[in-house]
Formats: structure tokens, sequence, C-alpha cells
């Protein structure tokens, strides 16, 4: 029978019946669990033990029943603690060591406050580390010894179920029975690693319900012999189970009662012939575990009250619904007799009863059922999260994960919890992992940012010095390092608005000029559409010239570079790539055309990059091309250049399950950044999620840098320092943090 996760009674059980009676059924099921949440609930308990078709006299090993103890942590003092453990390996177990450990575990969750899971969590821990720590040697290093368990706790009417490993659990019901069956956790027993494998269920519990927690992962007992047992009593349930198991098993057995309060564990028989087989004393007959119902608040008893009678009258109203369906269309057509309910009076019932019914059933919906639905999506989160531990794939664990999430989303839908807040932070950072994402602590460089309502355009950044490019104001700010920040320098002088400089337009980039420069020393340099240069240098007046143009004149200039003498411009409409050569720092004469005979087409080129004597240019849609000029001489031709380029080169992943890509995978691109040896490196900008990816220079992936928290702003562009200082602009603001590589 297939594993299934029950959240409790729903709304749709309820105000979507198939027909009246199921609408009376679903009516009954919820006033027993309303009952259920005024009532003292308690357990009846029962230790399979079974060898041979017969039970034995000797209590399990592994397996245990424990009500609260008098200094339990907090939260706990009213739950109740079920456990079978078992281990496998090429050593015999002792039941001392057994009886150890499932003692262990109960210490472990009475001593932990907090929520159930939790606890669960810590108690499941504590067994784990136990076992890495103290299990014996086998003889076969390859088979260690490995636990399992299942635990469950009885809150009130609230069953949590915790799996480890092959142990299974099976809860009976009037109308169906559920196994819980190891398929997620068989494969992660305890022992093996230092993170157990957990799965979860949570459901509400009516009194009849039985539940057995039974070691191992076969099937002991077909489905029509579990069926038959609801409505026995735990001793018939007993002679059954022994009557019908084929196989040996350990386990406990409960049946959930309602009864006056009192705390105590006994042990259950199934007849007075068999009593030896589960307590050495004949005399002890039964067994309940109880919690007591505690007190409530004035205006909390008034209420419930309230909603009880109004369901009484609901189930009333409902249970006559019926005949009067069969009576309202002759009634509404015939004359009325003396005995006789009128007309109008039907079609007004006819007309208030799914009204009441629907007001009923939201109230109680309002009351229970959100907290049903988190606890369902919690648990199918959980699941999710244990299949992305065990998969095989990169691309099969980032595909659970991300269920994982869209389940937590879910649950939070209907409120937060802190047990989800945890499960969040977790899948997240598991998810970082797979997708080898940093996430880094940037700061600010300057408080207050660089200009208000400044738009950072473009950045270049020396060993001490950071430039930006304000496309809103036509501006070049410099902040300079102290050694412990930045500050901003108030006597950089640049430019500073359209006016600056005569025949200055719009700003398209900046780049760094290595020392002497055009100034005599290291400085900046920056373009505007029209071509004009401005450079600029600490402690020095700017100077400014233009560019000869081609002889079409200039496209659009759309980014710029400079490697030791040579300016290379970037202008997409032309179809090309442009060289100028310094003189004395100025750029001047005339431009050369990069590509000599076959020129690529440069129509979506964004951005381009020097590494070396290659040239990278990056496309719109996050293809590369590799390009190499050479000079080549000879006595009959002269001086010739030639012009090799590799288009489309393939980004690469080296991780299971990632296909190479002529297009930057997971991200659009949208300026590029080279970082020299000795770990030469590429680096690409995603404005859309505010990201860097970083590659080799075989453009083999080497992960992503995200902000530890989201960015206030929208990011615009970035660069590298010298030292692999990142700078990231966002707003009217720069951002850094240092890069390792």
């Amino acid at each position: 029978m297939p594993t299934q996760v029950c959240p409790g009674p729903s709304l749709a059980t309820i105000i979507l019946p198939a027909n009246i009676k199921q609408v009376l059924i679903a009516i009954e099921h919820r006033d027993e669990y309303n009952k259920i949440m005024s009532d003292t609930f308690e357990a009846d308990v029962a230790f399979l033990h079974i060898t041979a078709g017969e039970s034995r006299i000797t209590p399990p090993a592994g397996v245990h029943a424990q009500a609260a103890p008098r200094r339990a942590a907090r939260g706990r003092s009213e739950d109740l603690f079920f456990a079978v453990f078992d281990l496998t390996s090429n050593q015999k177990a002792t039941d001392g060591f057994l009886n150890h450990l499932v003692q262990l575990a109960a210490d472990v969750y009475y001593g932990t406050p907090g929520s159930v899971t939790a606890a669960l969590r810590e108690c499941i821990t504590a067994v784990n580390d136990h076992l890495l720590t103290h299990q014996s040697q086998p003889a076969d290093s390859t088979n260690p010894t490995s636990g399992h368990s299942m635990i469950a706790i009885l809150r009130k009417n609230h069953l949590y179920i915790a799996q480890s490993g092959a142990a299974q659990a099976i809860l009976i019901r009037r109308d169906r029975v559920t196994q819980m069956t190891p398929d997620e956790t068989i494969q992660r027993p305890l022992g093996i690693g230092s993170s157990p494998a957990i799965r979860y269920f949570h459901y509400e519990t009516l009194p009849g319900d039985i539940l057995m927690l039974v070691s191992g992962s076969r099937t002991l007992w077909s489905p029509s012999t579990l069926t038959g047992l609801s409505g026995l009593e735990l001793a018939r349930v007993m002679d059954r189970l022994i009557a019908a198991s084929a196989e040996d098993c350990t386990g406990v057995c409960l049946k959930f009662v309602q009864r006056a309060s009192r705390q105590s564990v006994k042990q259950t028989v199934s007849t007075p012939a068999r009593a030896e087989a589960f307590t050495p004393q004949p005399s002890a007959h039964k067994s309940s575990i109880q919690t007591k119902k505690k007190p409530g608040r004035s205006f909390k008893l008034g209420e419930t009250k309230i909603v009880l009678q109004l369901k009484r009258l609901g189930y009333s109203i409902v249970r006559n619904f019926s005949d009067f369906m069969l009576r309202m269309a002759p009634g509404l057509m015939e004359t009325p007799q003396n005995s006789a309910v009128s007309p109008s009076l039907l079609a007004g019932t006819a007309i208030v009863v799914p009204i009441l019914v629907v007001a009923i059933a939201a109230l109680m919906y309002l009351r229970q059922g959100r907290g049903e639905q988190f606890d369902y999506y919690f648990s199918q989160a959980q699941s999710a999260a244990l299949a992305a531990e065990q998969s095989p794939t990169i691309p099969q664990q980032r595909a659970n994960l991300v269920q994982a999430l869209e389940l937590l989303d879910e649950a939070d839908g209907y409120g937060v919890r802190k047990t989800s807040e945890d499960l969040r932070t977790d899948l997240l950072q598991a998810l970082d992992g797979v997708d080898l994402i940093n996430r880094l602590d940037f700061t600010p460089i300057i408080q207050g940012g660089f200009a208000p309502g400044a738009t950072i355009q473009a950045l270049a950044a020396t060993v001490t010095d950071v430039y930006v490019l304000d496309g809103t104001n036509q501006s070049v700010y410099r902040a300079w390092s102290t050694g412990r920040a930045y500050e901003m320098d108030g006597e950089f002088d640049c430019l500073s608005g359209k006016a600056s400089f005569p025949g200055w337009t719009t700003a398209v980039d900046l780049v760094v000029q290595s020392s002497p420069g055009a100034l005599g020393s290291e400085g900046i340099v920056a373009i505007d559409v029209d071509g004009t240069l401005v450079y600029c240098a600490p402690g020095a007046s700017p100077a400014s010239s233009q560019l000869t143009a081609p002889d079409l004149g200039w496209g659009q200039i759309k980014a710029i570079h400079v490697q030791y003498d040579s300016l290379y411009v970037l202008d997409p409409e032309l179809n090309a790539i442009w060289i100028f050569d310094a003189a004395g720092g100025l750029f001047t004469g005339s431009p050369s055309l990069y590509f000599v005979e076959e020129v690529p087409d440069l129509s979506t080129a964004i951005d381009i990059a020097m590494a070396q004597d290659e040239l990278y240019i990056l496309f719109e849609d996050g293809s590369i091309d590799r390009c190499r000029r050479t000079r080549e001489t000879s006595e009959e031709e002269g001086t010739q250049f030639r012009v090799e380029c590799v288009q489309k080169l393939e980004f690469q992943d080296e991780r299971t399950g990632f296909p190479p890509s002529s297009e930057l995978p997971n991200g659009t691109p949208s300026s590029m950044v080279y970082s020299p040896p000795p770990e030469p490196s590429l680096f690409f900008l995603d404005k859309e999620e505010g990201s860097i990816f970083h590659y080799s220079m075989r453009l083999v992936y080497q992960g992503r840098y995200l902000p530890a928290e989201p960015w206030p702003d929208p990011v615009s562009t970035f660069t590298l320092g010298p030292l692999n200082d990142l700078f990231i602009a966002a707003g009217d603001q720069v951002y850094t943090v240092p890069l390792l590589q």
C-alpha cells in the first residue's frame, strides 16, 4: 500500500460532499475531533514480540513507551513517547545496547524544549551521533552498524511520527489503513553519516484509532487483515496479529481511547493464557498513557459552547434535509394540507441549510483547518527535502529543493512558524551549495551615496581609487582608500556636467589609463557618444580631445577598453571595433579596424575585454567570441595583420548533468570584466538578478556571487580592482567586498 501523509479532515470533506449522508458523516467526524480537544486522551499499549508465529515471554528489546517525567522540558509535560529501535550489523546487537539507545532518545526528547519536530530531530540526532561514536566494528567494514527507528509522540489528539531507516508505522482507522513505509529513508539509516535522514508525519487521532510501530521494512500483514482490526479491543487485535504473522517482528501497538485522567504506563495482554508474553506479573492486564486537560479561559469556554450549539443545530437540520428534498418539488406545486410543511418553508430551508453548513465549516476551518493545511504542506516540503539529499544528480537534487521551497511557500500561506523558517534557511543554503553560489557581505564605500539621484553608468578601479561615472549628472567622482575605508575626494577635478568641456554630449564608458598616461600619472579616460574623450587624474587638471571619426562617422559607441597604449572602441551600429594608438598619452590619429578581411556580425555586441593578446566580445544573447590579432611581416608583402576568431565559445560546467552551452546558462549578462593573472578569469554581470558569474579562461563555471541581503536598488554595473576587490553599483551607491579566488 503506498505511503500517505494525512493532514486530517480538510474543508473539502465538509462542504463538498457527494451526497447528504457524506455531509452527516463529515460533521460526525468533526464533532468527534472537537470532543477530543476537550477530553482527556490516552493510549492503551501492547508490545509485539513475535517469533515463529508465537509470542515471546521476554519483552522486546528496543521498544519503549513512556509518559513525561516529573522534570520535563518546557512544552513536554503532556507528551507521550513511543519508539521502536533496531540495528543492522554483521554482529548481533545486544538487547542492553538497543534499550540504551531508545532510552537515550526518550531522555533527549523530554529534555529538549520547543516544537515536537525540533525535539524529535534532536533525539534522533543524538542516537545517530552515539552510533557513529560507539558502534561496534564488524568483520566486513563495508557493512557497518546502522540503526532504524520509528518514534511516535501523542500530544492531546495530535500524533507526530518521525521515521529513520527501515522501520514502519501503520495507522488503522474505521475508514482506511495508512502505512508509512521507509521508501525514502531506507537508504539513509542512522549511524552512516553525520546528518540523519528523517521523515515526518502528522495526524489528528480519533478514539478507536490503532497505531502500530514495527521494525523492519517487510510487509507483515495483508491489507484485509489490517482493515479487520478496526473497532476491536486491543487484546483481540493482538490475537489476530499473532495469528496472521508469518515472520518475526518486534514493535508496539497502541489504541487511542478517552478515559479519566491519570498518568501511568502498563503492559496489556490479549488473553490470560499469554500474559507471560508481555509482562511477568499476571495481574498486570491493561495499560494506558494519558494526558491531562488544562482548564481554559472563560471566554474560550463560552465560545466553544456557542460553536457546539450551532453545529448540533446544523446537524439536526441536515439530518432531515434529505426527507425535505424528496417532497420539495411536489410540495411547491400542490395545495398544502393541514399537516404538511408549507412550500415557502421548504424553499427557505433549501436556501438556509447550505449557507448554515458553509458557515459552520468555515468557522471550523478558521479554528483548526489552517493549522492542518500548514502541517500537510510542511510535511510534504520535508519529504521533498529528504528526496533532494538522496538525489543521484545535481539537476535532480536542485529540482527537489525547488519543489520543497514551493511547498514551504504553500505552508507559509497558512501562517509562518519557526519550524518553517528553519527549514527554509536549510533549503536555501542547500540550493546555494548546489548552484555554487557564494553570498557575500557587501559594504557601501561612501555613506549616503555619491550624489542625489545619481545613475552610475560605469566604474573603474585602481589599487587605491574608485572612479564613478554618473550618467544623470554627467559627472565623474573619485573615492580614495584610507586603508580602512573610502572617502570622497571633494577636490577631484574632472567631468562635472555637459558644460565642463566643449562638445561633450552623453557619457558612454570609463576606463583606467595606466601611468604615465595623458596627465603624467595613473588616471582615467571617459568617452561620450560622439567620441569626445576626457582625461582625469588626482591632483592634475583634466584634459579633453576628440577622436578622429571613421570615414562614415560614428554609429553608436557602446564600450571602450584600454590596453597598453591602444584604445579599443566598440561600434555595433557600424559593425566595427576601432583601434586608436596613443601619442604622449593622448589617443589621436586615424583609427584602424581590428578586423582586416572578414568581419563577424557585431550588431548585437554589448561589451569587449582584452585578455593578454586576445579580444573577447560579449553579445546580448549571452554568447561570446574570442579573437586573436597577429602581425605578420614578409619582404614581398611587408607588414600585414591577420585575425582569427572562434565564435560562440561553449560555457562548460564540470558538475554532472550540465551540458555545454553556447550562451551563459541561467543568466543574461550585461557587461564583462577580465581579471588578470595569477588566476585569470572572466566575470559577467546579470543586472536582473544582481549576480556575478565567475568563469575560468576556458569558460568553466567557477561559481556565482550574490549579496547576503537583497540589493536595495537595481544593479547597473560592476568592476574588479587589481587586488580582486569586487565593486558593484546599485542606485547612487557603490558596494565592495574582497573577492578571494
